[in-house]
């Protein structure tokens, strides 16, 4: 027996900044999309795409702040 699997007919793109509580966010959002759309939220595929969305989120990187270096390589000196 072969099941056919159709891709989610919604999508939903969320931008956040790296900060902790994007994580909370972007799980508070995914859970509200998805009850939106009508997906129970004890679906058995739910727990562990949230899971992978926080992940996600904890670990992006925030943007580095980069310095000017000087001719000898050290940002304080000239």
């Amino acid at each position: 027996m072969t099941t056919r699997l159709e891709a989610l007919p919604h999508r939903h793109v969320l931008t956040l900044p790296a900060m902790p509580s994007a994580v909370r966010t972007a799980r508070q959002t995914a859970e509200q999309a998805l009850t939106e759309w009508g997906i129970n939220l004890h679906h058995p595929s739910v727990g562990p795409a949230l899971l992978i969305l926080s992940e996600r989120a904890a670990h992006r990187k925030a943007p580095t702040r980069t310095e000017p270096r000087s001719r000898t390589g050290h940002p304080s000196h000239p």
